[in-house]
């Protein structure tokens, strides 16, 4: 569960090899852990990236509170924020699906919870899908994205994001994704499937991005905050929760908080993973 990027690996113990010859084995390698640590808390502000040709994608984000217990979960709010960058003037490719993979113990919890159907949020605003689905409420965040119309020059569209506790057909947890732009005046639904898995990822969500998208709208960024408490037959409920489930000796250690996967249109998948830090109580 507790990794590095290999690149990082490598510069901290480029960093710390000097120390070896001059101390004992545990006096390294305690300057090799505060070495690794002081590289991962200076790392620039995008975060994470990962680079295939002219394609870059970033991924950072953060768990609230940072300081978690060791060996049970807690409620926490989660913050991820993720794009796509390209160079050399190169356009923007249009993005497929995106996969959202979370790293932390513990699932959603979603009982008592309230729902809400996609087709209640249907060409709805910010304001009427509030009124609507907001006892379902599950995240709030932005979304960029850039619009590539023949003969035209591009332009940009910056969405308010609204995410929403709701079910498939088949009964499983999904989160449905309102995005809205007031200018011009444009609304689509987002659907993230929720999966788990063995590893060290658990919880997946899953969005094919669907066709009433339309074609011209090319994903540049976006930022989203998942949080929500509730309360449930006299019990407090948290959507979210987490540990940080460090061996007794040590209070703080470093957490693959998420993996982000970007299916491109004519192209490679594309993948990073962001690495925090985490407090144990």
């Amino acid at each position: 569960m507790f990794k590095l990027p290999g690149r990082s690996v490598q510069a901290a113990v480029r960093a710390v090899r000097p120390w070896v010859h001059r101390t004992g084995r545990k006096r390294a390698l305690l300057v090799c852990l505060l070495a690794i640590a002081v590289y991962v808390l200076a790392a620039p502000v995008y975060g994470e990236r990962s680079q295939s040709a002219n394609l870059v994608v970033y991924l950072r984000g953060g768990v609230s509170p940072r300081t978690l217990p060791r060996d049970h979960p807690t409620p926490v709010s989660v913050r991820l924020q993720a794009g796509i960058q390209t160079r050399h003037s190169i356009p923007l490719p249009r993005v497929k699906k995106i996969s959202l993979e979370l790293a932390y113990r513990g699932a959603l919890d979603t009982e008592g919870l309230p729902l809400c159907r996609r087709t209640q949020l249907r060409a709805l605003d910010t304001r009427h899908a509030l009124a609507t689905c907001g006892r379902s409420l599950v995240g709030r965040g932005s979304l960029y994205s850039r619009v590539f119309v023949p003969s035209q020059t591009p332009f940009g569209l910056h969405f308010s994001l609204l995410a929403f506790n709701g079910k498939t057909r088949q009964g499983r947890t999904a989160i449905w994704v309102l995005a809205y732009s007031p200018n011009p005046p444009v609304s689509f639904v987002l659907p993230f499937h929720v999966h788990r898995q063995k590893g060290p990822f658990h919880t997946v969500l899953v969005s094919v991005v669907p066709p009433d998208v339309g074609t011209w709208p090319h994903f540049a960024r976006f930022n989203m905050v998942v949080a929500r408490r509730y309360s449930f037959r006299g019990r407090v409920h948290s959507y979210l929760r987490a540990s940080c489930p460090l061996p007794p000796r040590f209070t703080s250690g470093l957490l693959s908080l998420a993996r982000a996967t970007f299916s491109i249109e004519g192209g490679p998948d594309l993948n990073v993973e962001t690495v925090r830090t985490c407090r144990a109580e």
